[in-house]
């Protein structure tokens, strides 16, 4: 295998785990951020985490790939060898999340309060304005011409 066959199917590979993390972002539109995000940070940590292909080899592929091949054709090695890396990496994804979402949740205001807020001020309005147009309107007075 050339640098540059390796190079193709790596960037092959991340066209398609794009495509499947966009995939699921689509899926999991109905669920909350809490629920969603770690979701997809846990499809991404499983496709693009690297790990040696042999020993001592200098070439990378997934870590999933090389985990599932060594566990059903080495049964001898098993998981053992990929494993605890790609586990460590699958709990730093999820660890990981708690701490950049608690800034988040602290800064932001809730949907309920903003939207409450937004809807006062345009009711006010609104009803300021049929105020002033039947302020502005004239009577009219119906005379009978005999």
């Amino acid at each position: 295998m050339t640098e540059a066959d390796y190079f193709s199917g790596w960037t092959v590979y991340a066209v398609g785990v794009a495509l499947l993390i966009l995939v699921g972002w689509r899926i999991t539109r109905g669920l909350t951020l809490v629920v969603r995000v770690p979701l997809l940070l846990l499809l991404t940590a499983f496709l693009l985490t690297p790990f040696n292909i042999e020993s001592g080899s200098a070439f990378m592929g997934p870590a999933w790939l090389i985990m599932l091949y060594e566990g059903v054709f080495l049964p001898e090695i098993g998981f053992s060898r990929v494993g605890p890396a790609f586990g460590m990496v699958t709990l730093f994804s999820v660890v990981i999340f708690p701490i950049f979402y608690l800034p988040y949740a602290l800064i932001r205001k809730p949907k309920a309060t903003q939207s409450e807020h937004s809807e006062e001020p345009q009711q006010a309005e609104q009803s300021s304005k049929q105020q002033t147009k039947q302020q502005r309107k004239p009577k009219r007075s119906k005379t009978v011409e005999a």
